[in-house]
């Protein structure tokens, strides 16, 4: 059970050490009823807060 726990507890950090950084460009398109709308956000970070502009 311990070795279990130990090997749980380690997969689990190996995620949280190799996060997806948010900031850059994100696109994507919406389909809905027919019809496709794309998008796109470009996320910046500034000192402890971040910024998020959006174009569609």
């Amino acid at each position: 059970m311990r070795t279990l726990i130990i090997l749980a507890v380690t997969f689990f950090t190996s995620f949280i050490s190799h996060a997806q950084k948010v900031t850059g460009d994100w696109k994507g398109t919406v389909n809905f009823q027919g019809q496709s709308i794309d998008f796109a956000f470009h996320i910046t970070q500034q000192q402890d807060s971040l910024h998020t502009k959006c174009r569609t």
